[in-house]
């Protein structure tokens, strides 16, 4: 979509013609609309509030702002740039502000015919120039430094805020194309609530399941373990695994890693320590994380004789798990949560 932006720019007027001069080439050759002074003769309160309409109906608000302060508007005491300027950060209007480098400014005065140095308000002058220089600015000497100001801010500015801008009436939407978009939306957001739904289900159904923070099936070893296995010791292996492959790992990769865990917490042989196979182990293993919703399994094939191979995928409430598991807790509040995990 060619969307063009309403550039509103704003700044005293005799003493920088060559540079709204300038902004207004860059502004067209980046092929949006300039918008400001040109249109108007400064003044009176009407055609201040004209001038806040074109500010209200621009999507970016720029200022150049050089060594003069401005005509003052009786009422506020204020130049009109600053009036517009503090308007246009009222409404939350994306800006910038290309302000005059000091030795540029020393040179411009110097020049014979200029009145580039303001006399009747330097204090004036100085608190607004350190109020624009607080928020989002850069710095120019000439014009060249103005023209590449325009280009990168407008770029970076349409990114942040993706203003509405003008389109081409030929590629604008229609009501009915409208009305569609919006009726998807709304099926959208039905569907999201079904989603929500059924996993608030599936979450109530599963804990009829043993938790992660019970022990392992006793009936699984032959003789009592040296140290206490549960089911998130098993289930921080699988994870790290999963999370080491993006999320994904082959079956054999998590075969290994946990006769490596068996090993090295009961100390001995795993087959000498089990009182069932580690394939039917592996096995139970499988269909609990997959009943608690942790881990999918995949079948996939592979290689010119498709080759059969099972990988382990960590699903989103897996990642959660995994999380909640890993993250440093805070020990506030620990002994009782202790106290709740052991009844």
């Amino acid at each position: 979509m060619n969307k063009k932006l309403q550039v509103f720019i704003s700044s005293t007027f005799t003493d920088l013609t060559k540079e709204r001069q300038a902004a207004v080439q860059a502004i067209l050759q980046a092929k949006h609309i300039p918008a400001g002074m040109e249109l108007f003769t400064a003044g009176d309160i009407s055609q201040m509030d004209t001038i806040k309409k074109w500010i209200d109906e621009s999507d970016i608000f720029m200022l150049i702002l050089g060594g003069r302060y401005g005509s003052i508007e009786p009422t506020t005491g204020l130049s009109y740039v600053e009036i517009e300027y503090d308007y246009a950060l009222k409404q939350q209007k994306p800006f910038f502000a290309i302000v005059i480098k000091e030795e540029a400014l020393k040179q411009k005065g110097n020049s014979p015919g200029e009145s580039a140095i303001e006399k009747e308000n330097p204090e004036k002058l100085k608190q607004f120039r350190k109020k624009v220089l607080s928020k989002m600015s850069a710095f120019y000497s000439d014009e060249k430094d103005i023209t590449i100001a325009i280009f990168k801010s407008l770029q970076d500015l349409d990114d942040k805020y993706s203003p509405n801008g003008w389109v081409r009436g030929n590629y604008a939407k229609t009501e009915e194309e409208l009305a569609r978009i919006n009726e998807m939306h709304e099926h959208i957001n039905d569907l999201e609530k079904e989603i929500e739904k059924q996993r608030r289900a599936a979450r109530k159904s599963i804990s009829e399941f043993s938790q992660n923070y019970e022990e392992l099936p006793k009936s699984w070893f032959k003789e009592p373990v040296p140290e206490k296995l549960n089911w998130n010791d098993v289930f921080l292996v699988i994870a790290k695994d999963c999370l080491s492959g993006g999320r994904k790992i082959q079956e054999s990769n998590i075969r290994a890693s946990l006769v490596a865990f068996f090993v090295n917490r009961l100390k001995t042989d795993v087959e000498k320590s089990l009182a069932i196979s580690f394939e039917d182990i592996l096995n139970k293993i499988k269909i609990q994380f997959s009943a608690l919703k942790l881990i999918e399994f995949k079948t996939i094939t592979s290689g010119q004789r498709n080759v059969m191979s099972t990988t382990w995928h960590l699903t989103e409430d897996g990642i959660e798990k995994y999380t909640n598991l890993s993250a440093i807790k805070s020990n506030v509040g620990s002994s009782h949560h202790k106290k709740l995990s052991n009844t």
